[in-house]
């Protein structure tokens, strides 16, 4: 009896402490949101760069599908 006691209780003893898990969590979260974020920064300039000062039609012919724009515009 005693040593079935002492199996659930080595069995149910926390090996990491709950807060070593959640700051482990936070960082790898924060590691690959500053990734995204970073990712989503530059895209955002490069559309900037291709699109700014042009009307609708010429970011039409721009973008990466112009093919298919100019392809449907003569429908």
């Amino acid at each position: 009896m005693l040593s079935v006691k002492l199996m659930t209780l080595s069995l149910t003893r926390q090996i990491w402490d709950f807060k070593v898990i959640v700051i482990i969590f936070m960082v790898a979260w924060f590691a690959l949101d500053g990734k995204w974020q970073v990712n989503l920064w530059r895209q955002l300039a490069d559309t900037k760069y291709l699109f700014t000062g042009k009307t609708h039609h010429e970011q039409h012919l721009a973008a990466e599908d112009a093919a298919i724009y100019s392809g449907s515009s003569t429908f």
